[in-house]
């Protein structure tokens, strides 16, 4: 009698999500492997799970539009954003050996001219980052799957539905319900963009949900539109480009003039909100400007998917100057070579707007 009763009150072991796949665990084993992907579970992750909870967010779009230099510019402006100029008490830091590889090769690149790697086409590791005590969200573990973009290229899914890479995309976007798309609208106006518009890439992702199977209208998607590069749109709406410019915490960071706007818990309600008010203009822009914007939000709308809309900045194209002094005058001239330096403008509002998504605080429209 007295084993049943302390059978009753035994503390049950601790269930937790795989971060790699989302597969529930049971935390018995150390260390502990997930018996779906068969990955070892950080440390780090498991001794946090229940005050950081996952936030998943897979990132897609074309080659080129710039995925892996907003994560880059994204990592880097969390590392200051939790130092001693941003939030108070806040700490930022990869979970697992290769997400803290992208941190230390982020800040190596900083300054650097040059492109980035590509990314693979087979779906890898995700990065796992730990994001403790922000302020209005709390902690959260921040997982980040970089998709390449060759796969929405050409019909890519079509040709390659039968194989494993093909399978592991699927998967990825049935199991997340909420997606990041990543638009370089100015390239699609220069026809730098292979022709493509805003519309041929959701109807793919619907493509290739309902060859997965997935009743997408029943589902209540979400997609966060990220227009980068746009500090190049040349056609741009002032206001727009005016929110952009005027970037509270780029400011603080590259220490371009002396700002006070806080960082605290109304300073980030502050922020939210107007966040959230450039979302609706930005979705009247791309309705009017960009190509394929119209008939992407009509798409949407019919599939019951939810659209909101950011724009961000890593790199700004500028001229590298050096003083010359012209020989037959007294006046000195400038001269140099134009190049692309990395100015990280709006770079965390794809992370926030996840994050009032997760916290049930973003548009249902």
């Amino acid at each position: 009698m007295l084993k049943y009763m302390a059978s009753l009150f035994k503390r049950k072991p601790k269930s937790i999500a795989c971060p790699y796949c989302k597969n529930s665990l049971v935390q018995q084993t150390s260390p502990l492997v997930c018996d779906r992907c068969e990955r070892d579970i950080p440390r780090e992750y498991s001794d946090n799970a229940s005050v950081a909870p996952l936030l998943y967010m897979p990132v897609i779009g074309w080659t080129n539009v710039g995925k892996t230099m907003w994560l880059y510019s994204l990592v880097r402006t969390l590392d200051f954003l939790t130092g001693p100029k941003g939030w108070k008490n806040s700490e930022f830091s990869g979970v697992d050996a290769y997400s803290r590889d992208l941190i230390i090769e982020a800040k190596k690149y900083e300054g650097k001219k040059g492109p980035l790697d590509g990314t693979a086409v087979l779906p890898g590791t995700p990065f796992l980052f730990l994001l403790k005590d922000m302020p209005r969200w709390g902690s959260r573990t921040l997982v980040f799957q970089d998709l390449a973009g060759e796969p929405w290229h050409n019909q890519w899914f079509d040709k390659n539905k039968d194989t494993k890479e093909a399978a592991l995309y699927r998967q990825q976007l049935v199991d997340n319900k909420s997606v990041m798309m990543l638009f370089s609208i100015q390239d699609m106006l220069e026809s730098t963009g292979d022709g493509h518009s805003m519309n041929s890439l959701i109807e793919t992702y619907r493509q290739v949900l309902r060859d997965a199977g997935s009743h997408i209208e029943a589902e209540k998607r979400r997609i966060l539109v990220v227009l980068t590069k746009s500090a190049k749109i040349k056609r741009l709406a002032p206001n727009l480009l005016e929110y952009l410019q005027a970037d509270p915490i780029a400011r603080k960071r590259n220490e371009t003039e002396s700002d006070t706007t806080p960082v605290d818990i109304a300073g980030m309600a502050d922020y939210a909100g107007r966040m959230k008010a450039v979302s609706d203009q930005l979705k009247e822009w791309v309705t009017a400007e960009a190509p394929g914007g119209n008939r992407f939000l009509t798409t949407a709308k019919n599939l019951n998917v939810t659209v909101d809309f950011c724009l961000t900045s890593s790199l700004t194209q500028t001229i590298e100057r050096r003083n010359q002094q012209s020989p037959n005058s007294a006046r000195r001239e400038l001269s140099g070579t134009i190049r692309d330096i990395w100015h990280c403008k709006r770079v965390l509002d794809p992370l926030f707007w996840a994050l009032e998504m997760h916290n049930g605080r973003g548009h249902r429209r």
